[in-house]
């Protein structure tokens, strides 16, 4: 045996040791004693020691993948499982994009403003590729994405009908989402998009209403956040929300004034809740890349509001996930639809049409094809981070922005490992204590109820109306 290249170990001063495993997501705390152990164990995994709890100590270890068989080569097979991500062809993933128009003039947009909406010619086009394209898949899942997609509800339902249908007809799994600036999600939207197969829906809220309503305002500047909120607490009953939060350094001190206000309306508990990073990803939003945050310092910002919202009661917070690539746009049968059927590999790509890979309804051309041969040849082990420690749950981070750049954008493990791996800790014991309670009260309420014997019945309580007036013989 040998140790795993992916493990990682800190000392904490409430005398636990940490052993955290990124390949396996493993995590062990252990006391002093069993810890030193387990340092000698992973340091020298072939001497076998006959200290006492060495051999259980060992079976953890190679059960949760601290140890490997000596032959076995880790990276290896996370770049087997990324090739074969980038190959495979049983799901289909499509974002669709029914319009660029918007109702909201965001000063961070990424998008060029434009009213183009799609047409009867890509709506047809976009049928036919699907139905070409579902023999043998085990799913379907459709993101509708903006501009603003409510503004072409029309569009939304029918599509989502006839591609239930066609999912129905191959017996091909189902499932959709949205991407809303959540303005319009007003009565019945929510339970028409439900009836579309819309699952869940993300809806971006700046902050309070005072700085809300300045960063993402109507077209004519007019404020938004009131209706948003009032829109939210409705469209929880059908769809699962999101809530983001656009961050910037205009705004990052007043995330917990955002929780203030969503616990007070009650969604505490019905939302989830997460960050953003705003980074001025095109042209078109250059003039806000000097209040952007740096990749760590985002990082370091995303981990102090993951430990708030748990302290906090809030339901989501950011854990590590093993991953073979790292969105949808390394994957193949994977695009982004144009409103005029172009196709892209990446949301920020869904306004530029010179970044397009293909088309539903124009002939392929030599454009297209280096486009696409870009997204392909990107190539996490070829640089820093085929030896990186959090390479199992980041696979190189956004690719949209390596190319942009020239260099990964990591995750907050690889700027804050230390600090994540605490914080994971302390959101395991959560969890935990949370279990036992409530294995506790349903313990409570599988034992069955029996009526007490007599001597052991409450007595009347004579200031309870029609109570009995209690007497000696009452008494006997």
């Amino acid at each position: 045996m040998k140790a795993s290249r992916y493990n990682l170990i800190l000392d904490l001063n409430d005398n636990v040791s940490l052993f955290f495993n990124f390949f396996t997501l493993s995590l062990v705390a252990l006391k002093p004693p069993e810890a030193r152990l387990g340092r000698k164990i992973l340091a020298d995994p072939g001497k076998i020691t006959k200290e006492k709890g060495a051999k259980k100590l060992r079976k953890i270890f190679t059960d949760h993948g601290f140890l490997v068989a000596e032959g076995a080569d880790e990276r290896q097979f996370l770049k087997l499982q990324n090739a074969q991500a980038r190959a495979q062809s049983d799901s289909l993933s499509l974002t669709i994009v029914p319009t660029l128009a918007c109702n909201f003039r965001c000063r961070y947009c990424y998008q060029s403003q434009a009213p183009e909406s799609m047409t009867a010619d890509v709506e047809e086009a976009i049928v036919r590729y699907v139905e070409d394209n579902l023999t043998a898949k085990k799913s379907l899942h459709v993101t509708w994405f903006g501009g603003e997609p409510l503004l072409r509800m029309d569009i939304i339902e029918r599509l989502s009908s006839r591609l239930q249908e066609l999912c129905g007809s191959h017996s091909t799994q189902y499932g959709a989402s949205i991407i809303t600036n959540g303005y319009l999600l007003e009565d019945g939207v929510p339970e028409r998009l439900a009836r579309c197969g819309v699952i869940d829906a993300q809806v971006t809220v700046d902050g309070p209403a005072e700085i809300h309503d300045r960063r993402r305002p109507l077209t004519g500047g007019e404020p938004t956040f009131k209706k948003i909120l009032a829109n939210l607490s409705r469209a929880v009953a059908h769809l699962k929300i999101q809530v983001r939060m656009n961050v910037d350094d205009e705004n990052r001190d007043r995330i917990p004034d955002l929780l203030d206000v969503l616990e007070a309306e009650g969604l505490k508990e019905r939302v989830g809740f997460y960050l953003g990073h705003t980074y001025p990803y095109t042209n078109v939003c250059q003039d806000v890349a000097s209040l952007c945050l740096k990749d760590e310092d985002f990082s370091l910002l995303e981990l102090e509001n993951a430990l708030e919202m748990t302290q906090r009661g809030f339901i989501s917070y950011p854990t590590p996930r093993g991953k073979s690539v790292f969105c949808m746009a390394e994957r193949p049968q994977a695009y982004a639809v144009r409103p005029g059927g172009g196709l892209v590999k990446c949301w920020n790509d869904v306004a530029n049409p010179e970044a397009e890979v293909g088309h539903l309804i124009r002939p392929e051309t030599e454009k297209m094809r280096e486009n696409a041969g870009r997204w392909r040849g990107r190539d996490v082990f070829e640089h820093d981070c085929r030896d990186c420690l959090a390479l199992p749950i980041c696979m190189g981070g956004c690719p949209y922005l390596h190319h942009l750049t020239g260099r990964p954008h990591c995750l907050d493990w690889k700027y804050h490992p230390e600090e994540c791996l605490v914080f994971y800790y302390y959101l395991r014991k959560v969890q935990q204590e949370t279990e036992i309670i409530r294995e506790f009260w349903d313990g409570l309420e599988s034992i069955p109820k029996q009526e007490p014997p007599d001597r052991l019945k409450r007595p009347p309580d004579p200031h309870r109306p029609n109570a009995k007036r209690r007497t000696k013989e009452n008494d006997k």
